[in-house]
């Protein structure tokens, strides 16, 4: 599979030439890759206005309802406040002006690509300090000739040192598969929560949890900071 993700790079953006870096790399090489998801794989979006990359440590809720309104308005969508691109989630207008905005990376993408680190390219490249090889750079240096609107707080990314504790991620979903996620204390709805540093309690919890009671909940409700409760009774 890594091989076969490699030979499309290597094909569709560099005619053919090996990127033997890349190659080497670990999987989370993979970072470096997801603002080239829309151009690699064009022909399975084709029918759709929108592509997004997202991370697999996440929870969503009610996605279309905070997205929908923003997609007549922008071309790129990011949820965190923080960051012009997030790579848990940024999703991008399906033209070829927003799908290939990474043709403007201020660098050599080939030798970004080629660099068997991860260079954090989806979002502001914390991991190497290369800002100018990121796509936060790209939106910086654009912001005002496209449609992007990167400071969207939909999201919740945590919980991390930088954020109390106390700030909550809370999911619901009722048994009619209606979800919803709010931040707390504030209560406001988000569309999605970044697990990045509590996912492995997350799976601890979860795998001593009786499916069973999950599947035949009328709600199952996720807090960051208290774990899974399934109730029986409609909320």
């Amino acid at each position: 599979m890594w091989e076969g993700l490699h030979d499309l790079i290597s094909d569709k953006r560099f005619n053919g030439t090996p990127l033997p870096g890349f190659q080497a790399a670990t999987p989370y090489k993979i970072i470096d890759v997801k603002p080239l998801y829309g151009f690699l794989f064009r022909e399975y979006i084709q029918e759709y206005e929108f592509w997004a990359h997202v991370d697999n440590d996440m929870i969503f809720g009610d996605v279309a309802g905070i997205l929908n309104p923003l997609m007549d308005h922008y071309d790129v969508i990011t949820p965190n406040g923080i960051t012009s691109t997030w790579g848990p989630f940024t999703a991008y207008r399906n033209t070829p002006e927003t799908t290939e905005l990474f043709r403007l990376i201020d660098g050599d993408l080939y030798d970004a690509l080629n660099n068997s680190k991860h260079l954090g390219i989806d979002e502001w490249a914390p991991f190497g300090r290369v800002y100018h090889l990121s796509m936060s750079s790209v939106i910086a240096r654009y912001e005002s000739t496209l449609r992007i609107s990167p400071t969207l707080e939909h999201g919740w990314d945590g919980p991390v040192k930088k954020i109390p504790r106390h700030l909550d991620c809370v999911w619901k979903q009722k048994k009619d598969g209606r979800a919803t996620l709010h931040i707390l204390p504030s209560n406001n709805p988000v569309f999605c929560c970044h697990y990045q540093h509590s996912k492995r309690e997350i799976a601890d919890i979860l795998s001593n949890t009786d499916q069973e009671a999950i599947l035949g909940a009328d709600l199952v409700m996720w807090s960051a900071n208290t774990g899974l409760t399934v109730f029986n009774d409609p909320m």
